[in-house]
């Protein structure tokens, strides 16, 4: 078996069960290249964005904790470790900020992919004529930039009020059928 081109790939197979056909099984590692390269991660200066994030890291290493957490962020997207990395360094207040879309600078039209024809035209007042295939979006009242009609990120969900409780939500409260099996059990605090 060739492993050849095995080292471009996401995800590192060295002792991973293989079955091929009628050959004996033989196991293949599996490491996790982006997972693994974050061990290694050096970071000599303080990013302020990320300070004011994490404002609970202090410390001689703050600037190497803080570019690990960044570089997690970014390298391991979609990968299901998001959620383990937040209640593990106690940032349950990154998951309140709103969710926020591409930035607009105010009524207009767009051209979203480039090809010199407009795509989207946001607007104030009476909605303009319409040009097929063109998106038309009032701004107020089909989407919401943080700035208003003055501009900004789009603002998705700006109905949606998200709550985290500090004293609470890092736990998950215990079953209820675990409680009356264990009287000696007693629920996570916030959770009664």
């Amino acid at each position: 078996m060739s492993l050849k081109g095995t080292f471009v790939a996401k995800e590192l197979a060295l002792f991973r069960e293989v079955k091929a056909g009628s050959a004996p099984a033989f196991k293949l590692l599996f490491l996790r290249y982006h997972e693994k390269l974050h061990a290694f991660v050096l970071a000599l200066s303080s990013d302020p964005f990320l300070a004011e994030k994490y404002s609970q890291v202090t410390g001689p290493d703050k600037g190497v904790i803080l570019e690990i957490r960044r570089e997690r962020s970014i390298e391991l997207v979609m990968e299901g470790f998001r959620w383990d990395d937040i209640m593990r360094w106690k940032a349950g207040q990154l998951l309140v900020r709103p969710f926020n879309g591409e930035y607009f600078p105010g009524p207009g039209s767009y051209d979203l992919d480039g090809d010199a024809n407009n795509d989207l035209v946001l607007y104030t007042g009476d909605k303009p004529a319409g040009t097929p295939g063109v998106q038309y979006l009032e701004l107020g009242s089909d989407i919401t930039l943080e700035n208003g009609t003055s501009g900004g990120k789009i603002i998705v969900n700006p109905n949606i009020t998200k709550v985290f409780n500090e004293d609470r939500d890092y736990l998950y409260p215990i079953p209820t059928e675990e409680l009356l099996l264990n009287p000696n059990l007693d629920q996570n605090p916030g959770w009664q």
